[in-house]
Order: structure tokens, then C-alpha cells, then sequence
């Protein structure tokens, strides 16, 4: 019996032997040239490579897999597929769990080097697959130690587990050595809870930082310490005048957060710079927040200077916006008198479009006329098609000044050509991403609005207001709520105590039904002192839901007084009613 047990024991593993190198137990097909496998393989790979050059993803990966199959130890051709599949994934043209099938086989096969690891947590991540991004970054981190594996773990134990482990961003610090943008990323992680580390980190970044993206972090967060020193100490870092670009795009950049007490926190600095570019923001910065001595020192400085004509174009123009609020009219029209409507565009429209029109108090609007009937005539060439280079500055004056004279269906049809001409020929920036946003949002183009904030998303990854816009955008339409909250809780790291991205999150859990919750998030929000009527109606629903029927009444005459939007001031209207006896 021993004897016949080994007999089998022998006649199979001869059997399984010639199975195996027959081809039958790898399911190598028949080659049908009569050539040997690996060369038949070798040919098919490089029909692939030709198809995958010519896009032809799809028709690429069938002839990838089936040169896998007559050489299924080939690394080269497993990444080739992967390579593939991925491409296919950002076309949108297969869905996510294609690629997650073959990625479990390499897992299984062990055939993951490191980019392709990196690659797909990258994948999974930004379809907001938490859980499986989570799985692939702890094989990745049992492999290799990286300072972007270490970031990477922290956020997504903030996502999942509600967990913040700084010792994470500390061992990514010990790691990232001199890469100065994954610097200024990590300080902005640190920020959410330690600005002290956040602040060493863009010191050291400033090393290696070629660009003025640490020293913009710096400038910020000083300017919301509201700490003099330190902004001077900033200011005098720079090695003025080698360096007097790189400091004027500081200055914008605050600018353009509306940083505006900082730059005054400095106008000696400034107006001791003798420097036209520098003084004419704290002209700006003065008149923003109605600082009379910021505004009168810049003004008569830039007047003993020799200014361009744009520079000169912006003064007259700030001047005569400061002279209409103090009511000094005559002096109003002389400056405008000045504008001659040459080399302004690029510059007061801007501007007029920012700190004017953008201002819904102003007390006298017909006080304005003279100057928008000038800045019609600077930006009427336009309208004869005039339009590449100037297309973005003439789009924004034009669609304000519509908007404010109540024509907003000709502002639309301004707006979507002139930015989709920018969109299309790749001359995007934030403007034209914020305005198409827009157009859409104001359109009912919801579909087209997620894609724009998208495609944003993916070029300003930490910009706030485009995180929490896409984010509730999907809590508005009740659907998507987990990426929703991912978007939202990412725009809170950036701006913690934001009462418009605490609203919104607090509205997902209302779309959730969880109302207690909802109403936590709206502590600080309902603390706001000029509530929107949007808020309003949301936290007098949420009391609602809770049968806090008398404080939810309260709210819904908050948001009648506001006024702000028809639409949720008529909402609001409905449900005072309906919690009315």
C-alpha cells in the first residue's frame, strides 16, 4: 500500500511538471507564427507602445494583457499596463474599481515598485477611496520611509479616524530635507494646531525656496498675529533692490488676501522704499480700510516721485475713488479728468472691480457714474474683439459694471465666451477658474460647475474657497456627502474658524439628519454680526428639526431683515410662517 501511495505521489508531480512546462498551466496560448514565446511577446509589446503613443488606450491595454500572457514574468509589461490603465482612469474613460482589480493582482503578484505605489495612492486619494488609498500607504510605508508617506498617513487618520498624530509631521520635517514645496505644504498641516511649527518650517523652507511662496505664508501669518515685528523683521529679510520683485510679490500676494493692515503695519518701510510699486499698495491698503493717514502720506509721496503711466493711471484713479467717499467731488473729477484711458487695464480696472464695485454699502452709487462712464471708454476697444491679451481685465470690469446695473443676462453672454477663450487656450488663472465657477453657479450649470471647480482644484490644491464651494455645491444637491465632507474639513484645516465653511459642514450633517451635530458646527457662524439670509434659514431649520421652534423663528426674521437673496428670504418666509401659531 506504501508502495502504490508513492507510485501516485511521483506519477503526479510528473504530471504537474509537464503541465507546467507545456504552457497549459500558465495559460500561455499557442504562438502562431511558430516563434518562441518571449519573442512573439516582444513583438505584441511593441504594437502596444505604438497604440498607447497614439492614444489608443483601450486597444493598447487588450494587446499589453495579451502580450502578459506569453510572458508573464515581463515587470516591463505590468507597468506598462498599469501606465495604461491609468491613463484611462483620467480620461474617464473606465471606472475606478478596473484599475483597483488590477492593482489587488500586482499587490498579490508583489510586482509594485514604488512609483506605481505612489501613483495609485495618488489615485485613490484624489477619488476620495480613503480606505483603500489607506491600505496601499501601509505597504508603501513598510517598504520606504518618505516625508510625503509620513503627511499622507497623518491626513488620512484625520479623515478616517477622526485622529491627529503630530509626531507624523515631525518625522516628515526630519525627512523632507531641501524640498521647498513640500516645505510650505507641511507648514500649512502644521498650522491647523501649531503655528509656532508652522512658522519654522517656512524659515527653513525659505532656504531652499526659490519662489516667495514660504515668505507669502510667513507675510500671512504675521499679518494674522498682527505682530509689527515680525512683519518688519519679514520686510528687511528681503535684499532690497536685487530682490525688489520678489517683495512686490509678497505685497501682491497679501494684496490679494486682503491682508491690507499688514501693508500699513509698514508704511514706514514703504514710503522710506522711494519705490512707486510698493507705495501705491499702501495707497491701496489705505483706502481699503479707510486709513486717512496711510492713504495721505502714500498720496503725497508718489506725487514727488516719477512714476509710468500706469502707475500714474493708478494713482489718479485711487484718488479720485478716495475724494468721491470723502465727498470732495471737484477734486473727484480733476483726477478723473486725468485718466487718459492708455495702459490702464492690466491695472485701475482691477482694482475699481475689487475695492468699489465689489462694496454693496456704498451710499451713493450715482456718485460713481463719471467714473465708469470713463472706464467704459478705456475698455470700448474690446468690444470690437480686441480681445487676447486684455480679454480677462475688460471681462471682469465689464461684467461687474452689468451686474451692478442690473443686466445680468447680458453680463452672461459677455462672460462665458471671453472665459472659455481663456479656459481653451490655456491662459488660465484663478480669475478665469472663479469667473466661468460663476457663470455656471449663476446659470444653474451644475454639472459644468463641478468640473471648473475640479480642474481649479487640481492647480490651487490648498486654496480654501475652492475646496469648501465644490464641497457644498454636492451637500446643496444632497448626494456625495462623504467627499463633500473630505473637501469641506480640508478648506477648515486651511481656515479653522471660517463661519462660512462651518456652516457648510454644518448643513452636511443636517443633509445627513444628524441635527446635533449641525448645530455644533454652527456656533460660530450664528455669532456672525451681518448674518447672510443663506445662514440664517440654515440654522433656523436645523433649531426647527430639533423643536427649538421659538429660536429657529428668531432666525428666520434674521435672514427677512437680511435681505440679501430672494430665494432664501422667501424660504425663510415659508417656515416663520409654518412655526407661527
Amino acid at each position: 500500500m506504501k508502495q502504490t501511495k508513492t507510485y501516485l505521489l511521483l506519477l503526479f508531480i510528473t504530471l504537474l511538471a509537464v503541465f507546467y512546462i507545456s504552457g497549459c498551466a500558465r495559460n500561455k496560448p499557442a504562438v502562431p507564427d511558430g516563434s518562441k514565446p518571449s519573442e512573439y511577446s516582444a513583438y505584441l509589446f511593441s504594437a502596444a507602445n505604438v497604440l498607447y503613443y497614439d492614444n489608443q488606450f483601450a486597444k493598447a491595454e487588450d494587446i499589453y494583457r495579451l502580450a502578459l500572457r506569453y510572458d508573464p514574468k515581463s515587470d516591463e509589461i505590468r507597468k506598462a499596463i498599469f501606465n495604461t490603465i491609468l491613463k484611462r482612469i483620467y480620461n474617464k474613460e473606465i471606472p475606478l474599481n478596473h484599475f483597483e482589480g488590477y492593482v489587488d493582482s500586482l499587490i498579490a503578484w508583489k510586482a509594485m515598485d514604488k512609483l506605481m505605489l505612489e501613483q495609485a495612492y495618488n489615485v485613490f486619494a484624489q477619488y476620495q477611496e480613503n480606505h483603500k488609498a489607506r491600505y496601499l500607504l501601509n505597504i508603501y510605508m513598510e517598504k520606504y520611509e518618505t516625508a510625503r508617506a509620513y503627511t499622507s498617513l497623518f491626513y488620512l487618520e484625520q479623515v478616517l479616524e477622526n485622529k491627529t498624530r503630530p509626531e507624523l509631521l515631525d518625522k516628515a520635517y526630519m525627512l523632507a530635507e531641501n524640498d521647498a514645496v513640500f516645505l510650505n505644504s507641511l507648514g500649512y498641516l502644521y498650522m491647523s494646531f501649531d503655528s509656532t511649527k508652522a512658522e519654522n518650517v517656512w524659515q527653513y523652507s525659505r532656504k531652499y525656496d526659490t519662489t516667495t511662496e514660504a515668505a507669502s505664508y510667513l507675510w500671512s501669518l504675521y499679518a494674522k498675529q498682527n505682530n509689527p515685528e515680525k512683519l518688519h523683521n519679514l520686510w528687511s529679510s528681503f535684499n532690497l533692490p536685487d530682490e525688489k520683485s520678489k517683495l512686490n510679490e509678497v505685497l501682491d500676494k497679501a494684496m490679494t488676501r486682503h491682508e491690507f493692515q499688514s501693508v500699513i503695519t509698514v508704511s514706514d518701510s514703504i514710503l522710506a522704499s522711494d519705490e512707486p510699486q510698493f507705495i501705491l499698495k499702501l495707497l491701496q491698503a489705505g483706502f481699503a480700510v479707510k486709513d486717512d493717514i496711510a492713504f495721505v502720506q502714500s498720496k503725497l509721496k508718489l506725487q514727488d516721485l516719477t512714476l509710468s503711466p500706469d502707475e500714474k493711471q493708478l494713482t489718479y484713479f485711487f484718488i479720485a475713488l478716495y475724494s468721491i467717499n470723502k465727498e470732495y467731488y471737484t477734486e473727484a473729477l480733476n483726477q478723473i479728468a486725468k485718466l487718459n484711458g492708455k495702459g490702464t487695464l492690466d491695472g485701475f480696472i482691477v482694482q475699481y472691480r475689487k475695492l468699489v464695485l465689489a462694496d454693496k454699502k456704498d451710499p451713493k452709487p450715482e456718485d460713481i457714474n463719471q467714473i465708469k462712464s470713463i472706464l467704459r471708454q478705456v475698455i470700448a476697444p474690446a468690444r470690437e474683439k480686441q480681445l487676447p491679451f486684455q480679454v480677462k481685465d475688460y471681462l471682469l470690469a465689464v461684467i461687474d459694471e452689468l451686474t451692478i446695473d442690473n443686466v445680468p443676462n447680458v453680463s452672461d453672454e459677455i462672460t462665458k465666451p471671453c472665459v472659455l477663450w481663456f479656459y481653451n487656450n490655456d491662459r488660465r488663472t484663478y480669475d478665469t477658474y472663479l469667473w466661468l465657477a460663476e457663470y455656471y453657479s449663476r446659470t444653474k450649470g451644475n454639472i459644468n460647475l463641478k468640473d471648473v471647480l475640479r480642474a481649479a482644484i487640481d492647480e490651487y490644491p490648498e486654496n480654501e474657497l475652492l475646496l469648501n464651494w465644490l464641497g457644498y455645491s454636492y451637500v446643496n444637491e444632497g448626494y456625495n456627502l462623504d467627499e463633500a465632507e473630505v473637501l469641506i474639513r480640508r478648506a477648515l484645516q486651511l481656515s479653522p474658524e471660517n463661519p462660512y465653511y462651518l456652516d457648510s459642514l454644518g448643513w452636511l450633517y443636517f443633509m445627513k439628519k444628524d441635527y446635533k451635530t449641525a448645530l455644533e458646527y454652527m456656533e460660530i457662524p450664528s455669532q456672525l454680526v451681518n448674518m447672510p439670509s443663506e445662514i440664517a434659514l440654515h440654522i433656523a431649520k436645523i433649531l426647527a428639526a430639533l423643536d427649538e421652534f421659538d429660536r429657529a423663528a428668531e432666525y428666520c426674521k434674521i435672514a427677512i431683515d437680511a435681505g440679501d437673496d430672494p430665494e432664501f428670504v422667501d424660504q425663510a418666509q415659508k417656515l416663520l410662517e409654518a412655526l407661527t401659531p
